[in-house]
């Protein structure tokens, strides 16, 4: 055999040695890398196992405390629901020859809900007389009337029923809409004159307020109620029309003389304000257009 095959030979001795320990490494390699993401794995399904059997023990611990603190839903809707109209008692008014007013005092003792209607019947002895339908404006008082009414003899209502409620919620607390720009002011009843010549001034109510709703109304409506001490002796009704927003109106309107000493008096706005059909667009030459 020649040197040359001899040299060749042990070349390829070294170079088949050479990749015999390189794999013998990278063998190595693979099999600690491969142990090591197992490693790592175990440590990480031990880890999720720990977490969740945390999150298992809290969430039982606040399911516990649901069961046990047990939340009572009923009065949670109790307390964000309407409150109950406070109604008093029934009045009613003779006005002479078979015809009476009936009077109720509601108030609405809630802040955000309004009634955008409501029916009231007066009632004798569960017997329906008569009754009618308004709306109402969070905290508003004042008085459900059906007047001049004529009741035979054996009817004289006692209670009140109220029915059919729609509520409506307001998501501010209600502002008045009224202002008053002078403080209504009762003028009681003047005779003038003497003789042949006098004269009967019926008792006599002024006021002035300015709409603020900013609503063109085209109907508004004005309880007067007159009292003596806390009784109530007299109620009217006086109406206006077409009352542009942020106008302001006077009023000088004669009532019933009760002869009876005044000594309070009230004066309510009563206008259905959800009523759409209650409002109107003003001529375009108005001052009050404000569109």
């Amino acid at each position: 055999m020649s040197m040359e095959q001899l040299s060749l030979n042990e070349k390829q001795l070294q170079r088949s040695l050479y990749i015999a320990r390189q794999k013998m490494r990278w063998r190595r390699w693979i099999i600690f890398s491969l142990m090591f993401v197992i490693a790592l794995s175990i440590a990480a399904l031990m880890n999720a196992s720990f977490t969740l059997s945390l999150t298992l023990g809290s969430s039982e611990k606040i399911m516990g405390g649901i069961v046990r603190n047990d939340i009572d839903w009923a009065t949670v809707h109790a307390d964000k629901a309407p409150k109950d109209l406070e109604v008093g008692k029934v009045v009613v008014l003779a006005l002479g020859n078979g015809k009476y007013d009936l009077t109720a005092e509601v108030y609405n003792p809630n802040e955000t809900w309004a009634l955008e209607s409501i029916d009231y019947q007066f009632s004798a002895k569960s017997d329906t007389i008569t009754g009618s339908r308004t709306s109402m404006l969070p905290l508003e008082r004042r008085l459900f009337t059906v007047l001049n009414y004529e009741l035979s003899d054996n009817q004289r209502p006692d209670s009140i029923v109220l029915s059919r409620y729609r509520w409506r919620k307001f998501l501010t607390p209600y502002a008045d809409v009224w202002t008053f720009d002078q403080a209504p002011r009762y003028q009681a009843k003047q005779i003038i004159g003497a003789g042949a010549n006098r004269t009967v001034v019926p008792p006599l109510v002024n006021w002035q307020v300015t709409n603020e709703s900013g609503f063109n109304l085209l109907k508004t409506t004005w309880q007067i109620a007159l009292y003596q001490g806390s009784s109530l002796v007299a109620v009217s009704e006086t109406f206006r029309d077409k009352v542009p927003a942020y106008q302001s109106i006077r009023f000088s309107v004669n009532v019933f003389d009760a002869g009876a000493r005044i000594d309070r008096l009230e004066v309510v706005p009563i206008t259905d304000y959800f009523d759409e059909s209650n409002r109107f667009l003003p001529d375009a030459d108005s001052p009050f257009d404000r569109r």
